[in-house]
Parts: C-alpha cells; sequence; structure tokens
C-alpha cells in the first residue's frame, strides 16, 4: 500500500480514536518511576534491552501500533520518529513526559512527507525528535541528497511550532553484516544536509554514538550497550529551543 494512501486511511482513524474513551498511558508517573522491566538512562524510561522483535513487523503493523498508541496520548508528549532503530528502542519516557514511539522498520525520509503531518496535527507534540536516515544510506537506494533534504525539512516544518530535535544517522560498522549494503559516504552527505536543516528549522543536532564498533548486534541495531549510550544521548533533545509562537499550519 502507498504511504500517501495509509496517511489518509491513518488520519480517518485518528479521528474515529478520538471520539472513543481515552484510557490512561500506560507509562510511569514521573521521570524516576520505573516499570518492572525498564530502566531510568539520564531521565529516559527505557526496556532493559532493545527489542529485536520490534525490527521485524510489517509496515502496517507499525503504523496499527503507531495508531493504537495515538489513543492514549496526550498533547504536549514528545514524538519519537523514525525506523526500526526507533521502533526496537523501547523508550517509554523523555523529559518527564510520555512518548509516541513511531518508528516504522525499513522507512525513508520521503515514506513520512504525508504520514508524519498528520501525526503532528492529531497529538500536538510540545517536541519532536527524528531519528531518520540510515535506510536511505543504502547503496543501492542511490538517494539524492537534495532531494531527501528538501523532503526532511518539508517534514520538519509540518512538525512546527513544536520544538524540535534531529539525531545525525548513527555510525555503522562495516565489519558486520547488517551494515554491508549501507554507503559510508551516503551517510556522511546526508548528515551534512541533516546539519544545515537544524540549523534552517531553529531544531538542535543530536549526535547518536561516537562509534558503532561494540555497540550493535549485527552493524546497525544496537545491542545493549548501544542502546543505553543512544538514549544517553537522546536525552539531550530535552534542551531544544522553543519555536516562535505562532499556529499550526492546518493539514490539507
Amino acid at each position: 500500500m502507498a504511504f500517501g494512501a495509509v496517511a489518509l486511511v491513518a488520519l480517518i482513524v485518528i479521528v474515529i480514536a478520538q471520539m472513543l474513551p481515552a484510557q490512561s498511558p500506560d507509562v510511569s508517573n514521573g521521570p524516576n518511576q520505573v516499570k518492572s522491566d525498564g530502566a531510568v538512562v539520564d531521565g529516559a524510561l527505557v526496556k532493559a534491552s532493545p527489542d529485536p522483535a520490534a525490527a521485524s513487523i510489517t509496515f502496517d503493523e507499525a503504523i496499527g501500533g503507531i495508531l493504537a498508541d495515538q489513543r492514549t496520548f496526550g498533547e504536549k508528549g514528545v514524538v519519537l520518529l523514525g525506523d526500526s532503530i526507533v521502533a526496537r528502542s523501547g523508550v517509554y519516557e523523555m523529559c518527564a513526559k510520555p512518548i509516541l514511539l513511531a518508528g516504522i522498520p525499513g522507512s525513508r525520509v520521503r515514506d513520512w512527507v504525508d504520514l508524519g503531518p498528520d501525526i503532528f496535527a492529531q497529538v500536538e507534540p510540545e517536541l519532536v525528535v527524528f531519528a531518520l536516515g540510515i535506510n536511505d544510506s543504502v547503496a543501492a537506494f542511490n538517494t539524492d541528497p537534495d532531494k531527501w533534504a528538501s523532503d526532511y525539512k518539508a517534514l520538519a516544518k509540518a512538525a512546527l511550532p513544536s520544538r524540535l530535535a534531529f539525531v545525525s544517522i548513527m555510525p555503522i560498522d562495516k565489519s558486520r553484516p547488517g551494515a554491508a549494503a549501507l554507503s559510508e559516504e551516503m551517510r556522511e552527505r546526508l548528515n551534512a544536509k541533516l546539519k544545515t536543516i537544524a540549523e534552517e528549522t531553529g531544531g538542535l543536532l543530536i549526535d547518536p554514538l561516537p562509534t558503532a564498533k561494540g555497540l550493535t548486534l549485527d552493524g546497525v541495531h544496537f545491542n545493549d550497550a548501544g542502546q543505553k549510550q543512544w538514549v544517553t544521548n537522546l536525552s539531550a533533545a530535552c534542551q531544544a529551543p522553543n519555536q516562535p509562537k505562532s499556529d499550526r499550519a492546518p493539514i490539507l
């Protein structure tokens, strides 16, 4: 199913969901309240270890999970948007606020251009953290950096006036099989574009990991140690600057 069509279906489902009785969010009562299967890392509540199963869910399953989570997501929370790295991260809460974990395995920036704005318009987050781009670094995709930057900037601007944070495309370990298809040159080119996007949108740029060596399972997806380091660095998003006050643009 095309992302544009799914975005339309998603919006309809979201509107219907808003009419149903909301349930209490399944998050802790504060930044230091730990779930039985979780741990606090620099104010972010995470699972004790990454969830490998979350990296293999289908697109439709991921969309369904995001829509279900929106039913219990209050306004002025945090949206963490990305690919399988986000989907399997297990982050429950950041900045003493609940998180809508919007991670779709295999997704690229262009896949969020339609769906992302619908999510932002419905939940009106206080902070949006973008963690995208690793799949755009696949050599075979031959990503156009300029088009990629244009799509990413449009996605980010759709999130305004929410505060914005951007996670750089994480380092890869080319000695591991999971990173074999990725281009280090493309990753660096896209990260250079992302730095400009952050500057132009007033967002905060975050370096996710100093290196991938010893911090991943397959060269891309982090292990327990990598997850801890990733979440520690991710918590810097709480310092993202406020955006100028303005009304959120309607989604047409």
